[in-house]
């Protein structure tokens, strides 16, 4: 039993309120977090060697965006920029309902 500390449920509902809006934020979010942790790795590095050689985003900024939380496309910039990455913009594919 936790005395004096209730643990509090997580719900993702409370975040996201449609299955649009999972579709549109959550997981692009979730697909841009899992490429950047994947370049870290290739370029030899942890999210904490790579804050630390960054004058202008420190190791929390990192993880907001490794981990999938709201984060400013700025500080996003900056590390694919450190990371010697860039973003594509390109059209979504469709997937078709037919059968």
């Amino acid at each position: 039993m936790n005395e004096g500390k209730e643990e509090q449920e997580f719900n993702f509902s409370d975040i996201v309120s449609t299955d649009l809006d999972y579709e549109r934020l959550y997981v692009p979010k979730q697909k841009i977090a899992r490429n950047l942790r994947n370049f870290i790795k290739v370029k030899g590095l942890s999210i904490r060697k790579l804050a630390n050689q960054m004058d202008d985003v420190n190791y929390s900024q990192i993880v907001r965006i490794t981990t999938t939380k709201n984060y400013n496309i700025d500080t996003l910039l900056k590390i694919l920029d450190e990371l010697d990455l860039e973003i594509e913009i390109k059209p979504r594919k469709k997937i078709s309902n037919e059968n």
